[in-house]
């Protein structure tokens, strides 16, 4: 089973055009410009029971993160929050986005390619 996109996605006031894809325990934003060239991505995936977040923006290089997601009470809906930036295996992260790529747009992924 691969990423597949919610079509009806909230757009933010940024002027950029949001989609959102989800698996099985990944999850994948990103924003394109009118032209479609895409300016930013983020993921969130589980790796040993730990959420994690990989970020990128156009002119940044990537950033790796673990989510603190709050409380475990679930009575409370606490925000998730990226805490302790660490060293990520990029290389890793991309295998499992081709092995899930789904309903990817092919510009998303070769972004994507081109970070490697």
């Amino acid at each position: 089973m691969g990423l597949k996109e919610f079509k009806d996605t909230r757009q933010d006031s940024s002027g950029l055009r949001k989609r959102w894809f989800s698996a099985s325990g990944l999850e994948l934003f990103c924003w394109s410009d009118q032209l479609g060239e895409v300016q930013r991505i983020e993921i969130i995936w589980e790796e040993s029971s730990q959420k994690r977040l990989w970020t990128w923006s156009m002119g940044e290089a990537g950033k790796f993160y673990e989510l603190d997601e709050g409380d475990s009470d679930p009575r409370k809906n606490l925000s998730q929050l990226a805490v302790d930036e660490h060293d990520g295996d990029y290389e890793l992260l991309l295998t499992m986005i081709e092995g899930n790529s789904g309903e990817l747009p092919y510009e998303v992924m070769d972004t994507l390619r081109m970070l490697a």
